[in-house]
């Protein structure tokens, strides 16, 4: 990938963390169409957005928000999930295989 298009990139998530005080970063390396797809759905339904990208690319636009400890978090392909408000518990949004009763 050319110089020119990584800063785009860069740019690109920098523009849409700013305003954000918080993110969540995962290594997305492993996942799966469908489990991406799944994990798109749920934190679209809680006003979330979610970018996957290369973990050099995410740590430079950590970096030039604020957010610079998120890339020690990551390796390989990384996945970004920010907006919404922030929950008062934890919830998951993995989907969870129900156990044979």
């Amino acid at each position: 990938m050319s110089k020119p298009m990584k800063n785009a990139i860069v740019d690109q998530v920098t523009s849409k963390l700013e305003g954000h005080d918080s993110a969540i970063a995962f290594a997305a390396g492993r996942l799966s169409v469908a489990e991406t797809e799944s994990l798109r759905t749920k934190l679209r339904e809680e006003g979330m957005s979610c970018l996957f990208l290369r973990n050099r690319l995410a740590a430079v636009a950590f970096k030039r928000v604020g957010l610079d400890g998120l890339e020690s978090v990551v390796s390989g392909s990384a996945a970004l999930a920010f907006g919404g408000e922030v929950p008062s518990r934890s919830r998951s949004c993995s989907p969870r295989k129900r156990r044979p009763s």
